[in-house]
């Protein structure tokens, strides 16, 4: 057996006890969703692996990803001709935003990397709630580039605090919600689906962080912490008023890298524009505009989340 062979050999091997630690994990700790959830929504992206167990599914997706790896730094060595690996004109991935939204992330990072953004606002084929869709973004993270960023921004609308009165996500339904509710059940959808692309990701040795306002609970659903638990994810408090949004929207981002605690920044002083109205009875309604304008990331922020992804990959080279 080649030394390449066995390279490869060894890391499916780890990449399957890790596998298999998490499942056990989460089977004890957390419920079991991933259990529960995934193999449904794999074998329906893939139906050749149908009868795979999941811990099989995992392993043979990120083996692939591995592989294409492999092959990409064989053909850039000249190891490989075009016609061999197939890769002749194409970069793997720099980077992957996915719920990109305007993409202002991405556009900051194409500066300096190659990669991609998704967002079912560019087109219908880019839904993550379609087989076909979490297919294309699972593809995707097969073709990133060792140490990628991959950055997701799940839709946080059923998850902040200011639809709980309708959601009724709470500790006592394990942040769940409502299910009857179909937007609850949609964010559910997309929170399980994140945390599958976030564990790839983790599994492809991926930078991987999750974007959310600070009072989201997606985070605290019990899939979702399970996985960012696992994966020894830590949180950072920022603010986009302090990168020049006009609001002052706390975020909580989870990563997988130490590098991305410098994003934090403190509370701005002086931004009065709000969110939210309050009502004569003391509910709270949003501002859509103002809301909207609120998921934009400024070209500040962005330009902050490349230079630190560009000190990542730096130091990982040294």
């Amino acid at each position: 057996m080649s030394s390449s062979a066995s390279s490869s050999s060894a890391r499916l091997n780890e990449v399957r006890g890790c596998v298999r630690a998490f499942l056990e994990f989460d089977s004890s700790y957390y419920g079991g969703m991933a259990q529960q959830m995934w193999p449904g929504l794999l074998r329906l992206c893939f139906p050749e692996l149908n009868c795979s167990t999941l811990e099989d599914m995992l392993v043979n997706i990120v083996g692939k990803g591995l592989f294409l790896r492999e092959q990409h730094f064989k053909f850039s060595n000249g190891w490989l001709s075009s016609s061999e690996s197939g890769f002749e004109g194409f970069h793997p991935f720099d980077f992957i935003e996915f719920f990109a939204g305007s993409a202002n992330l991405s556009k900051e990072l194409l500066r300096k990397f190659h990669g991609c953004a998704f967002d079912i606002l560019f087109e219908e084929g880019h839904d993550a709630l379609s087989s076909g869709g979490l297919k294309l973004f699972i593809l995707a993270l097969c073709l990133t580039t060792e140490q990628a960023l991959v950055w997701i921004a799940t839709q946080c609308s059923s998850f902040v605090s200011l639809c709980v009165s309708v959601s009724k996500r709470k500790a006592q339904n394990c942040w769940m919600g409502d299910q009857s509710r179909e937007f609850v059940l949609n964010g559910n959808c997309q929170m399980i689906v994140s945390a599958l692309i976030y564990f790839l990701s983790r599994l492809l040795g991926n930078v991987t962080l999750l974007e959310q306002p600070l009072n989201s609970s997606l985070p605290n659903t019990p899939l979702m912490a399970s996985v960012l638990t696992f994966c020894s994810s830590t949180k950072v408090v920022t603010h986009l008023g302090s990168y020049g949004g006009k609001t002052v929207k706390p975020l909580q981002v989870w990563s997988s890298s130490v590098t991305f605690e410098d994003l934090y920044r403190p509370r701005p002083e002086g931004l009065t524009e709000s969110l939210v109205v309050k009502g004569d009875n003391g509910s709270f309604t949003g501002k859509k505009d103002a809301l909207e304008d609120s998921s934009v990331y400024p070209p500040a922020f962005g330009a902050k989340v490349a230079s630190l992804f560009e000190r990542h990959r730096s130091a990982q080279v040294l």
